[in-house]
């Protein structure tokens, strides 16, 4: 009975604290809405076509890529922590 009363708590919760936007990026659900051509046949956003077939032909490697940058970002917001809580108490001793 104890698991019950857990779990409709999670339910509630959960259901009530739901707070999805729904965005509009003008691609629709099978991908077909992302347009590189101008009304004449020719390509408009040459860079973001190149993007788009690169990061198509080679996922794993882009995937790769983000997350290796996702943890050096982690790694350079730790260190810049931890070297200001040091920098103050050095500025502490001073003052």
């Amino acid at each position: 009975m104890k698991n019950y009363y857990f779990f409709l708590l999670f339910l509630l919760t959960t259901i009530s604290n739901a707070q999805w936007v729904n965005l509009n990026t003008g691609i629709n659900d099978n991908l077909t809405g992302a347009v590189f051509l101008d009304e004449n046949g020719l390509i408009k956003d040459a860079a973001g076509y190149h993007r788009a077939l690169s990061i198509a032909m080679n996922p794993d490697k882009f995937a790769k890529f983000f997350y290796e940058q996702g943890m050096s970002d982690a790694t350079d917001t730790t260190m810049k922590q931890i070297k200001n809580i040091k920098n103050m108490k050095h500025q502490k001793r001073r003052g």
